[in-house]
């Protein structure tokens, strides 16, 4: 780039003019997230950062040529700059002027902070500026413009932006001599350089540019080791795969031990292929000066990548057996992150290659064909044989050929694939999955155990429900990316949220409640738009579901939630340790894209859980009066008032309308299923007249294989018939089948009864026998009833 005075006086100042303001553009509008340490592409805006004019003002050498070194530096600066690496931008500026200014070094990279071993180890990697011309140093200080013009500047982001790269270089340069020892020597024994997370990680190293000289640096370490006759070429093969690493890291991915260790083993594997494909060019080249060689003159083909190695990274290579040597990928020309296709095609490849590329690629899943043909040296029946592969010659001795088999398979041993191929259907997923293996990753997102306080010497029998909501049922809308919720907790959570106990390594923390404890959490579930949720049963009536799409925030706290997929059903988000007393802040974040027609009507609301003892709970059930009730009874019996029709106008389509009289209400527990309730209850929203046990319908509340001082789940209440909502407040005793009780058990037949008839003027007798079924008789009638037709009577053949 070194124009030497063909550059006029015009252009040169149009360059510079392009060197002051065009910094301030593309620092300001950097993509590096020092922080997470991931680069997001872009294409430099309309505004180009830095044109190639920019590098007109590369002073060179007077004599007219470039030194190695300086030329090198170079290209590294501008592919900094092609690829908007600042970090590189501003360590070369750094590095530089720390050379000719030392003063002049901002205060984050300063003597006492970057030790004199930091920048001796970012000599070895860049080479030192004393090697360089000292016009061409100081032209990298003063780029991208002079450190005083940045500090000055008035632009608003643009000395923000370079301050923040400056306190990210500093970091790199303290962790660099810290870390760089103990990487080297863990590279060379596991034959595998780091990878971008590892450079990002141990040395806070965020410059593609420089990751790329660090590990060409390392790999050189161990393939030095290895005395191969051609090393540069096989780090340049390495290097495809660590760009591929480089762009699965830019775009988020970040390697749990187990894919480090596969990226690992495909660096390995790749170098072990090479140093076999080094070992067979250096034989053939050596055996070119021998007239008996069959293979004179023949180049071998390129290296080809092993279909392992590529996958690892993300390329996946599909089988094909049968498929020639020849035709396999050599890692050139793909897409990251997309599946490769062959496009076969007839080659006719000399021997020698295929040769060479059955060593190289002898790591995919292929089964070769056995048998070839009888080989003629330089004749053009070479170029109509397909599929010849000859065996390989033993310590450099000529190739020996095979006559014709019927196939003859010689079937290579497979390898199973270290990441799932794109094209692989989808792994079925357990429908009972066990969230102790296959939540692991939310490990601390589990419910703590909760314990009754105890009151004097006795513990209370607990029960939780929901019994407010601090955000009402609030409909997420799908267009808006970013939505804002506030909500407002009148309880002070320092006083009435339960305090946690943390417990041993590996075991759940614990939590002492009482009558006066509060807890909070969030639900989503469905909406109808129509009616949306009018009453709080409704609401609680609905399934709990989280969207693919939708993540949460409350006060600035990530929310992760449990799924299915992991814990079997789709459980609530904890917020008792997250919300304060007043406003509360819930943001939601969705994610989808103008073009997703999928239905998207979910609500969101934030619960709050109350406490009660057994004791509170039941003075709080209500009676039905027997006398209210047998009225409501008769009522239903006696159906709607008819409405006036005309004599030819008929009320019912049906030809036949049978009007009953008469209710069948069944006795016995659907629990026990084997005797009468002692106390009769149902939901308050319950439409059937079937009572459920009081006693038996708290105990079964209660979480299995737990204490006595555990307290109750709090969405078990639900109705055992109808299941509407049920919860404590909602229960409701009916007086009139208590009456019934206290008279079959005076007649003595309280224990073979199992269901009664109550006709239309509230008389009831014992049912002889009841026909079995799974539907409720007084349901069926409540529920034509609300539909508006009139009771129909149900012929019982007894």
């Amino acid at each position: 780039m070194n124009v030497q005075g063909s550059s006029t006086k015009e252009s040169n100042q149009e360059a510079a003019r392009w060197e002051s303001v065009a910094a301030k553009k593309w620092f300001a509008n950097s993509t590096t997230d020092i922080a997470g340490g991931s680069r997001a592409k872009r294409p430099i805006t309309e505004q180009r950062a830095f044109p190639s004019s920019v590098f007109r003002l590369w002073p060179g050498n007077p004599d007219g040529t470039l030194y190695r070194s300086d030329q090198g530096r170079l290209n590294l600066l501008k592919q900094a700059v092609e690829q908007q690496d600042s970090f590189y931008v501003v360590l070369s500026q750094l590095y530089c002027l720390r050379t000719t200014s030392p003063s002049s070094l901002p205060q984050a990279v300063s003597q006492m902070i970057v030790r004199e071993d930091s920048w001796k180890q970012l000599e070895a990697l860049l080479c030192p500026n004393e090697s360089l011309l000292p016009s061409n140093v100081a032209w990298f200080a003063a780029f991208p413009s002079p450190i005083m013009t940045i500090y000055s500047s008035e632009h608003p982001a643009f000395k923000s932006a370079y301050e923040t790269q400056v306190r990210a270089v500093a970091e790199c340069l303290i962790k660099l001599p810290q870390q760089w020892q103990a990487m080297t020597e863990e590279s060379i024994a596991r034959e595998a350089p780091p990878l971008a997370q590892d450079m990002a990680e141990r040395l806070s190293l965020h410059s593609p540019i420089l990751q790329n000289t660090v590990f060409r640096a390392i790999a050189r370490f161990y393939f030095a080791r290895a005395e191969l006759s051609n090393s540069e070429d096989g780090i340049e093969t390495l290097m495809r795969l660590h760009h591929l690493d480089q762009t699965q890291y830019a775009q988020g991915m970040r390697r749990t031990a187990v894919q480090k260790s596969n990226a690992y083993l495909a660096y390995r594997l790749l170098f072990s292929t090479w140093k076999r494909y080094d070992a067979w060019a250096k034989r053939h080249i050596e055996r070119q000066n021998d007239p008996n060689y069959q293979f004179r003159d023949q180049p071998l083909i390129p290296f080809q990548i092993p279909a392992e190695s590529l996958a690892a990274f993300g390329l996946q290579v599909p089988p094909s057996q049968n498929m020639p040597p020849s035709q396999t990928l050599s890692g050139q020309n793909m897409v990251p992150g997309q599946p490769q296709q062959y496009h076969p095609q007839q080659q006719h490849g000399h021997p020698v290659q295929q040769r060479e590329a059955s060593t190289s690629v002898q790591s995919v899943n292929l089964t070769l064909p056995q048998q070839s043909h009888a080989i003629q040296h330089n004749t053009p029946a070479l170029a109509q044989q397909q599929q010849v592969l000859p065996r390989p010659a033993m310590q450099g001795g000529p190739a020996h050929t095979t006559q014709p088999q019927q196939s003859a398979k010689l079937p290579l041993p497979r390898l199973s694939r270290l990441l799932p191929s794109a094209t692989d259907p989808a792994r079925p997923q357990p429908t009972h999955p066990d969230s102790v293996r296959s939540a692991l990753h939310q490990a601390h997102l589990r419910d703590p155990i909760l314990i009754a306080a105890k009151v004097g010497e006795k513990t209370p029998k607990l029960y939780r429900q929901v019994d407010h909501v601090c955000l009402t049922p609030t409909r997420i809308h799908r267009h808006r990316p970013t939505q804002l919720l506030t909500f407002k907790v009148d309880d002070d959570p320092a006083t009435t949220v339960p305090k946690q106990t943390p417990g041993g390594v590996g075991t759940l923390s614990r939590e002492m409640i009482t009558e006066t404890t509060k807890q909070y959490r969030l639900r989503c579930g469905r909406i109808d738009t129509d009616t949306g949720f009018p009453t709080l049963s409704s609401w609680l009536e609905t399934d709990n579901i989280w969207p693919d799409t939708v993540w949460f925030n409350l006060n600035g706290v990530p929310l992760d939630a449990r799924k299915k997929l992991q814990h079997g059903r789709y459980l609530p988000i904890d917020l008792t340790h997250l919300v304060r007393l007043g406003s509360n802040e819930l943001q939601i974040t969705v994610n989808r894209t103008s073009k997703d027609t999928t239905p998207f009507d979910y609500a969101v609301a934030v619960e709050r859980v109350g406490v009660s003892s057994h004791e509170t709970l039941l003075s709080k059930i209500p009676t039905i009066p027997e006398s209210e009730s047998l009225a409501s009874l008769k009522q239903s019996l006696s159906g709607p008032t008819p409405t006036p029709t005309t004599t030819d106008a008929p009320a019912d389509d049906d030809d036949i309308q049978l009007i009953s009289n008469s209710l069948t209400i069944k006795l016995l527990d659907p629990f026990s299923g084997t005797r009468i309730f002692t106390t009769p209850v149902r939901g308050a929203l319950c439409l059937h007249r079937d009572p459920f046990d009081l006693d038996i319908y708290l105990s079964t509340r209660e979480p299995r294989n737990r204490s006595p001082e555990t307290p109750s789940a709090v969405d078990t209440w639900r109705c055992p018939i109808c299941r509407r909502d049920a919860r404590p407040e909602m229960l409701v005793v009916d007086g009139f089948l208590v009456g019934v009780r206290r008279d079959l058990e005076a007649r003595g037949v309280a224990g073979g009864c199992r269901a009664i008839v109550v006709d239309a003027q509230g008389e009831w007798r014992v049912k002889a026998e009841e026909m079995k079924g799974v539907r409720s008789g007084s349901l069926e009638r409540e529920e034509r009833g609300k539909d508006g037709k009139g009771p129909v009577e149900v012929i019982e053949l007894d």
